[in-house]
């Protein structure tokens, strides 16, 4: 399948606007863009990070217009439209970045947040990927050993997860604390049994390296939230550069991760080459 001139156009359209809506801001409150004067500086940092929230929601958002586009477009061109919706390749990634835009209203739009609602849509995404990569598993060599490895390998550590949650927090345990745990265990199992399919076509490869980043970023904010309340870091200069930098770095992981999952959706990717 090659993509025509308006895919392209849209394709890199999105890519576009993903990085203008976050990219040039973070340089500007990095300091990376000189102003003509201090004051025009300050006033648009302010500007920025009062309204950050809403352009780091905005990309999550288009990655789901984008990927929902691109399951419209493939529904249209079906020859069985009945059938379609029937294989779940053709619209899991969708539900994944759907669940993500829930999550993130909850946790970046909503004040207060709501880390409850969103981590149980965190959950939801990262089962829908799940099932997606054990749909492509089939096509993988020996897909029964595969298959069987998957779901005992995702079984221990998700049990091992809320287990060693528990026995760790003890009594500060709640619910948000178990979710979190059992949402990055699926995260984590996805991107190990991602590399198994990695070799399928482009949008698998597109799907491992999106997962990848998405752990860089949850692994950034798991550690901020942790902070005081669950863990004690100390004296760690290293975290506490990451954390208490004046910078958001873990939302510099997440556009990338949400713009190539949405990629991994556009079915002209699929082939080997």
């Amino acid at each position: 399948m090659t993509m025509g001139l308006s895919e392209k156009l849209i394709t890199g359209a999105f890519v576009c606007i993903v990085a203008i809506l976050f990219w040039a801001i973070h340089l500007v409150l990095m300091g990376w863009i000189p102003f003509a004067d201090t004051a025009s500086a300050e006033a648009f940092k302010a500007f920025c990070g009062d309204n950050l929230r809403f352009a780091e929601y905005a990309c999550t958002l288009l990655a789901f217009c984008y990927a929902a586009g691109a399951m419209i477009r493939d529904y249209l061109k079906a020859n069985d439209r009945k059938l379609f919706f029937r294989i779940p390749q053709n619209w899991l990634i969708q539900a994944g970045l759907f669940f993500t835009i829930i999550a993130d209203w909850f946790l970046v739009i909503m004040i207060p947040r709501n880390q409850a609602i969103a981590m149980s849509a965190f959950v939801l995404s990262q089962i829908s990927y799940f099932v997606l990569i054990y749909l492509y598993q089939s096509e993988c060599k020996d897909p029964g050993r595969i298959r069987r490895m998957h779901l005992w390998v995702r079984g221990i550590v998700c049990l091992g997860a809320v287990v060693g949650c528990i026995v760790v927090l003890g009594q500060n345990t709640d619910y948000v604390a178990l979710v979190s745990l059992f949402y990055i265990a699926n995260l984590f199992i996805n991107i190990i049994f991602a590399a198994t399919i990695f070799k399928i076509n482009r949008s698998t490869r597109l799907l491992f390296f999106g997962l990848l980043f998405f752990i860089c970023c949850d692994i950034l904010i798991g550690l901020a939230a942790a902070e005081g309340v669950y863990l004690d870091f100390g004296q760690s200069a290293i975290i506490d550069a990451l954390l208490h930098s004046g910078h958001d770095f873990a939302w510099m992981f997440y556009p990338i991760s949400q713009t190539l999952i949405a990629l991994s959706a556009n079915n002209h990717f699929n082939k080997a080459a």
